[in-house]
């Protein structure tokens, strides 16, 4: 039931968003606009039209400078979606950008509780080992309790990485819990 009320109210806005002009497409692109009062215009509208702008907003990043990509990162971020969320753990991982990359990081912690099972899930299967020591460094930063079994686990890896990467998050994890 609360799935069909979120859908209906995503596609209420998105119809209102229509009759009041606001063109998605368009506020995007302005978030990249040399004009500061055209960016801080478009960024209002996303934030009015909520979810149903996210998925102009992930078709967007790979287009905006850097500065654009960090608003997208607060706007998905606010919309916390798994969809959202899960773009904003691959800025996390894979941006070139150190302030894009570290926008995304601020962005998980502020929505710790989906990016933890989304990062958990990227874990199973994966062979890349600098995705995974990223990923556990992730966790680390998180400082998130429920990834304590798989660290423990990353702890009998026979890469020095891993295991130092899994030791630090642990640290990390056991001295947020202490000071709690």
């Amino acid at each position: 039931m609360e799935n069909l009320k979120r859908v209906f109210m995503t596609v209420l806005l998105l119809v209102l968003a229509g009759f009041a002009g606001v063109d998605i497409e368009q506020s995007v692109r302005n978030l990249s606009s040399p004009d500061a009062k055209v960016r801080e215009e478009a960024r209002e509208r996303l934030e009015e039209v909520g979810e149903g702008a996210e998925e102009a907003l992930i078709r967007a990043i790979p287009d905006l400078a850097g500065d654009g990509r960090i608003v997208v990162i607060d706007l998905l971020s606010a919309i916390g979606s798994e969809d959202a969320l899960g773009t904003i753990v691959v800025l996390a991982l894979e941006e070139k950008e150190k302030e894009v990359r570290a926008a995304a990081r601020r962005a998980l912690r502020s929505n710790r509780s989906g990016v933890v099972d989304i990062l958990l899930d990227e874990l199973h299967g994966l062979y890349d080992d600098g995705i995974e020591i990223e990923i556990i460094g992730l966790l680390g930063m998180l400082r998130s309790g429920e990834a304590v079994g798989y660290l423990a686990g990353a702890l009998l890896s026979k890469n020095d990485l891993v295991r130092k990467a899994a030791t630090e998050s642990l640290i990390l994890i056991g001295l947020s819990r202490r000071s709690e």
